[in-house]
This record gives structure tokens, sequence and C-alpha cells, in this order.
């Protein structure tokens, strides 16, 4: 399983310093019965302080006996008018290659999103999403819109379509984050249907030319602490799709590695 989106999303709960770079490191193990597996990721996160963020990263997976790898680049930049008119782009690219059953596939995920503040309190975000993973293929766009309650509550909710290709994908999904200086907390859950390889990279069934759409029902619950100019982030997820039943415990430390611009 990607950990990135997770990992990056839950990361939000907690202030980050101005113009710092992170070094971000992930274990996680998963269980689909009758197999175990496990992976790691390695991400460089840099924040200039202003309107620019920029993400590295690798990730190497294993379940069974499959295991891919990827490496990710991703960008965003932040406008500077009032959250009540603010714009913020985003693009990503993850690039890889995997190998199960006894051959090799290969992995691309590229995706950019725009988002603009509504009112101070809300916001709405557009995503185009093209997936080529395996035999399964296609583009995937989605909506989100997003809202601050006071200081400490986000709510977010989320619906991504396929539009080509054989993913056969309709998704929604709800999240809510506790925002706190110390310690946050995130829950969420989604429900629809989708290839497996959208949810998990593969599938530990054996993965047909056309792999068939199945019914997926998630949750995960997440919490973060602060420890002065490093963060732990611990995260599990309950993923049910089709006849598989899939639990990812997931740990996450990232660690400040420049000061601050005083």
């Amino acid at each position: 399983m990607d950990l990135r989106p997770l990992l990056l999303s839950v990361a939000l709960l907690l202030p980050t310093a101005a113009c710092a770079d992170q070094l971000s490191l992930g274990l996680d193990a998963t269980r689909v019965a009758p197999v175990s597996g496990g992976g790691a990721t390695v991400d460089w996160l840099h924040d200039d302080g202003g309107s620019a963020r920029w993400d590295l990263g690798l990730t190497y997976q294993r379940i069974g006996s499959s295991h891919w790898h990827f490496g990710t680049v991703g960008s965003a930049w932040v406008g500077t008018a009032p959250p009540a008119r603010r714009w913020t782009a985003s693009a990503s690219a993850s690039v890889g290659t995997g190998r199960t059953e006894g051959r090799t596939f290969d992995y691309q995920d590229i995706s950019a999103s725009l988002s603009r503040g509504l009112a101070a309190a809300l916001t709405v975000s557009a995503r185009d999403r093209q997936i080529d993973v395996d035999t399964a293929h296609g583009n995937m766009p989605a909506v989100s819109l997003e809202f601050v309650g006071g200081t400490r509550w986000l709510a977010r909710a989320e619906f991504e379509k396929s539009v080509s290709g054989n993913l056969g994908a309709r998704i929604a999904m709800l999240r809510l984050d506790h925002l706190a200086r110390r310690l946050g907390a995130s829950v969420g859950v989604g429900v629809g249907r989708v290839v497996p390889v959208v949810a998990i990279v593969p599938s530990i069934a054996p993965t047909p030319v056309n792999p068939p759409v199945q019914t997926l029902h998630d949750a995960f619950i997440g919490l973060a602490w602060q420890l002065g100019g490093s963060k732990i982030l611990a995260t599990l997820d309950h993923l049910r799709l089709g006849s598989e039943v899939h639990w990812t415990l997931t740990l996450n430390y990232a660690i400040r590695v420049t000061r601050p611009t005083q």
C-alpha cells in the first residue's frame, strides 16, 4: 500500500515550521489472510516558508510473493491571497516497477489538483489522476469540499470516479481531523467500487488482463504527536476489498533537518 497519501494528509494535523526541510521515515505492516507483508518509505519535504513546497520520496512494498517500488516527486504552490480567495495548485508523479506471479509490471501514478477558497472556512478542490499499474489503467478525476471549524476541526468530503480505461472506480470518502499543537487525531471512511490495483498494488489474487471491479469499504484512524522538532505518526487502516480484508499499521517519524528562518 502506498504510504504517502496517509502520511502526508495526517501530517497536516500538526504545524510545520516555515522554511524548513523535513526527513520522514515510515514503516508499515500489512495482513491479508493468508499472507502478510510490509514496506518502507523515505520522504524529503521542503517548505520555503512562502508559496512553494516540494516532496521527494522512495517507497518499497511487499505482500506475499509480490513486491514493488517507486519514486515520487511532488510540488505545491500556495497563493498569497486571504483564505477566502486563495488558490492552491499541486502536482505529483510516482513511477516504478514491481514483480508478481513471476512477471514484472510497470507502476505509474500521475496527478494534479487545484483548490480555491470559497469562504474563510470553506475550500473546494478538483483533482485529475492518471493510473497505469500492471493491467489496470485509466483516468480518475475527483472533487472535494473542505470545511474548517474554528481552530481545531477540519472536515473533508471527496468523490472520485474513473472516466476511462478499466479502473471501474466510484469512491466516496469522508474524514474528520482534530487539530492541536501537540497531539492530532484523524478518522476517515470510504465506500465504493474499484479494481484492486487502485486500492493496493497488486491484489494477492492472480491479475487478469481485465481485472474485475470489486466493492470497497475502508476505515482508518491516525494519531500524530509533535515532539520538539520531530513528529511521530501512527495510522491503522482496515480495508475490505471484495472478499479480501486488509489490515495495515503504519508508523512514521519525521524530523526537521534544517532550522527555520527567523
